[in-house]
């Protein structure tokens, strides 16, 4: 019986790990702007790409170096950059979403500690299937 349940317990942990292996999420070229002395907030970049057929979306953001992370996006209304908070960001299956300067970016806000260019920070990315998705960023001089 316990070998039973043992192996039954070692396939689910085997089957678990596939599943997270063949997550459909990729991330790249995440990065993050160095932050001047005396700045409380800096934003974030990256390009997501759900490889899946499923549609996804991004619900949360964290970071353990920042107190705070959201996503915002920029418009250009009456001629004038405009920065507004987003709840999520959709996924949809088989494409590239850019976090890009001057459309849609991560805000970090208070800094647990001074990031210096080079370093990295962690970014977690939580999508709305329960997925959890941590990232290192790199911190670059704009």
């Amino acid at each position: 019986m316990r070998r039973a349940f043992a192996g039954a317990l070692a396939l689910q942990l085997l089957l678990a790990a596939c599943t997270h292996a063949e997550a459909p999420l990729r991330v790249s070229d995440a990065w993050l702007r160095t932050m001047p002395a005396g700045a409380s907030n800096t934003a974030a970049y990256m390009t997501i790409e759900n490889r899946s057929r499923e549609p996804r979306r991004l619900t949360a953001v964290t970071s353990p170096q920042f107190a705070r992370a959201e996503l915002h996006e920029t418009r250009i209304e009456d001629g004038m950059a405009r920065m507004r908070s987003v709840e999520t960001l959709d996924l949809p299956p088989d494409t590239r979403v850019a976090l890009a300067p001057g459309g849609l970016h991560l805000m970090l806000f208070d800094p647990v500690a001074p990031l210096a260019a080079g370093e990295h920070a962690t970014l977690r990315l939580q999508l709305d299937n329960g997925w959890l998705f941590e990232v290192q960023a790199e911190v670059r001089a704009p």
